[in-house]
């Protein structure tokens, strides 16, 4: 029958959606910056049928582009943090909690 499909079509089709959405929320920056949940992705157990062989590839794709753009965040935040100063060591036996605390505040 023309336009239907079968289970191992429907299950890949699904299961390459979920990929492509995960990536895009990966990438996309969130206003919380809280790492986003994705649901558990488990890869179809039926063969992956021809007809979704272009489908694959740009998933592929996008999942490489992903991960680039991934890692260079992860350079530039390693970069950003490897600039900071270190923070002064603070003796145990030194008492100079008061000079921070503003008591007229």
């Amino acid at each position: 029958m023309p336009g239907s499909t079968g289970p191992a079509e429907a299950q890949w089709a699904a299961y390459f959606d979920s990929l492509t959405e995960a990536a895009k929320a990966l990438v996309t920056e969130r206003a919380d910056r809280t790492p986003p949940v994705f649901p558990a992705l488990s890869q179809p157990s039926l063969p992956l049928p021809d007809s979704l062989d272009a489908k694959r590839n740009d998933v592929t794709r996008l999942l490489t582009v992903t991960t680039r753009e991934l890692e260079r965040r992860q350079a530039d935040v390693a970069s950003e943090l490897a600039g900071l100063r270190p923070r002064p060591a603070r003796s145990p036996y030194r008492n100079d909690a008061g000079s921070e605390i503003d008591v007229l505040g």
